[in-house]
């Protein structure tokens, strides 16, 4: 007897939240907001963050190799050691060639050395320099995975627009559908 009753006022407690629901007079939390859009209106939306963010990997990838050029002019120096005691003999900018003071010590060194005996060139690297041409790569990635998501929702909506989608706040943001 007491599950039934129990029942009964379960359901009649449901039934009430779901009455009050219906006619506005709860207020649903934020997490459970949620938006209805058919997918043709999300179609453009997507194109349009495709679009911005193919534009941004170009710009990226304009400073990547603009830095990577720099990298290679101003960044790489080659130091020449001398191969019995490790010492560094000659410091130089490397621009794809070695400098007279590489040069200089090679031909210093040349005349003691056997085949397995040879000065060791050791590149470095401006660490400085290397970051931003890091930076600027991982920025082109980043924009480039970007547009890739875009391009797809945009086709996947293409698809069947006139499906009606469940958006979430997150949704909404992602794609900037509405006003800002």
């Amino acid at each position: 007897m007491f599950d039934t009753l129990d029942k009964l006022i379960a359901e009649n407690l449901a039934f009430r939240e779901q009455e009050k629901a219906r006619k506005g007079e709860i207020h649903q939390p934020l997490v459970n907001f949620r938006v209805h859009k058919l997918a043709k209106d999300l179609i453009e939306p997507a194109r349009k963050k495709a679009a911005h963010h193919r534009d941004r990997e170009a710009f990226y990838t304009g400073e990547l190799e603009k830095s990577e050029k720099d990298l290679r002019e101003k960044g790489i120096t080659v130091e020449v050691k001398d191969p019995t005691t490790g010492l560094m003999v000659a410091k130089s900018i490397c621009s794809g060639s070695i400098s007279a003071d590489g040069l200089e010590a090679f031909n210093q060194y040349g005349h003691m050395t056997t085949p397995g005996n040879l000065p060791k060139f050791e590149p470095r690297f401006d660490s400085t320099l290397l970051s931003i041409v890091e930076k600027h790569k991982t920025k082109m990635l980043e924009h480039r995975d970007k547009t890739l998501k875009y391009d797809k929702w945009a086709r996947a909506f293409a698809c069947s627009p006139e499906t009606k989608v469940e958006l979430t706040v997150d949704d909404v943001w992602f794609f900037e559908v509405g006003e800002k």
